[in-house]
C-alpha cells in the first residue's frame, strides 16, 4: 500500500547538494515525489511509496551529503498525490 510523508529538514541543507542527494536516494528506493528549497533555509520533501521505503529515506535524510549538517528532520503523514510518476527537484 502506498503512503506519503512530508519531511522538513533543517540545518546546513541548502547549497550543499542536499536536494540532489535526496533525489538520488529516493529514486534508488523507488519513491515518487519531490524536494524543494524553502525560503527559510530548510529543505522540504514529499515522498510516497511503502512505509519501509519511506523509513529508509528518513534515515538517509539524517545523514545527508558530506557538506551538509542536519540538525532536525520533521516528518508527517500527508495525502498521496496521484499525478506523481517520478521523483524530481522543484
Amino acid at each position: 500500500m502506498e503512503t506519503a510523508r512530508k519531511f522538513i529538514v533543517s540545518g546546513i541543507v541548502q547549497d550543499v547538494w542536499f536536494r540532489d542527494f535526496v533525489k538520488l536516494h529516493a529514486i534508488k528506493l523507488g519513491l515518487k515525489g519531490w524536494t524543494s528549497n524553502r525560503r527559510d533555509g530548510r529543505v522540504e520533501i514529499v515522498a510516497q511509496g511503502s512505509s519501509q521505503q519511506l523509513d529508509e529515506l528518513a534515515s538517509q535524510l539524517w545523514i545527508g551529503p558530506s557538506a551538509s549538517r542536519v540538525d532536525n528532520v520533521v516528518s508527517q503523514s500527508t495525502k498521496p498525490e496521484v499525478t506523481l510518476d517520478t521523483f524530481y527537484i522543484r
